[in-house]
């Protein structure tokens, strides 16, 4: 099954929902059809919402998780970096401010090495 995207903001999974690890991941509901928001929550138990500041201007979902236990975002998701330390993860903030202007932040940045 596909993840359905019900809304033009988020043209982009990695816009709306972030895998942190295999239980945890960053998401903004409001993004998905239900069906597709259920299919997320049946695999990731952990799940942090997004609120729609922190998604829309922030992009706090384009964000990059490492080994398990670091996440690098956006700088001032205030809410989310509570969260995510709660979690137990190491939260790494940077300016993407720049880049952002071109509808990316992060995760967009970053180049996987196999």
């Amino acid at each position: 099954m596909k993840l359905e995207l019900k809304t033009d903001r988020f043209y982009h999974l990695d816009t709306c929902f972030c895998p942190l690890n295999e239980k945890a991941a960053l998401v903004f509901p409001p993004s998905f059809t239900e069906k597709s928001f259920n299919l997320i929550s049946k695999f990731f138990p952990d799940l942090i919402i997004v609120n729609q500041h922190e998604a829309m201007d922030l992009m706090a979902c384009n964000a990059a998780a490492f080994f398990n236990q670091s996440v690098v975002l956006h700088r001032g998701s205030v809410e989310v970096n509570r969260e995510l330390k709660k979690h137990g993860f190491e939260v790494l903030e940077v300016d993407t401010s720049e880049y952002m202007k071109s509808g990316g932040s992060v995760f967009c940045m970053k180049m996987a090495i196999f």
